[in-house]
């Protein structure tokens, strides 16, 4: 069977400080972050990177699923302000 690779974040050439700030994740955070993404019913694996200019999500995911959605939507969610 084959997956694809899906990444859904944001960096300092996508958006600005005010709203990476919102988006940066502690330890607690990327943990979290990793077990919502790993609940959704399409993604098979995955990692999180939060960094002072960054937060992705890269996961392996079905193909003849549309996980963008769902990963944006626990993207969003994850954004405790925590200093990365």
């Amino acid at each position: 069977m084959t997956h694809d690779v899906v990444i859904v974040g944001l960096s300092h050439h996508t958006a600005p400080v005010h709203i990476r700030e919102q988006l940066a994740l502690g330890e607690d955070g990327r943990e979290r972050l990793l077990h919502d993404l790993l609940a959704l019913e399409s993604v098979r694996e995955a990692v999180v990177l939060s960094t002072c200019n960054r937060v992705e999500a890269v996961t392996c995911c079905h193909p003849e699923q549309d996980p963008v959605p769902g990963l944006t939507e626990r993207l969003l969610l994850s954004g405790t302000g925590a200093a990365a």
